[in-house]
């Protein structure tokens, strides 16, 4: 389980990051000084693809009302292609 969500930080922060000058809070970058929102932060691609990853291999009620949704809806298609070919 990820105990830190990675963000991809814009290149012009990474300095103010590094000096101090810059905060972030959670997804937000303020002014360490003024308090001032500087910007917002995007997940990484690492962080949605590792939670993605977690959550399919994880078994939940939604995730086998999805299988079997999708599953019953493959078995009508294929009884339908079944007879179409039949005529």
């Amino acid at each position: 389980m990820l105990s830190q969500i990675l963000f991809d930080v814009p290149l012009r922060f990474v300095g103010g990051i590094a000096a101090g000058d810059v905060v972030r809070y959670g997804s937000i970058l303020k002014d360490a000084g003024t308090g001032k929102i500087l910007g917002h932060l995007q997940e990484s691609g690492l962080a949605q693809s590792l939670l993605s990853q977690a959550l399919s291999t994880t078994p939940t009620p939604l995730g086998l009302i999805s299988n079997t949704i999708n599953a019953g809806a493959s078995i009508y298609t294929a009884t339908q292609v079944h007879q179409i070919k039949e005529t």
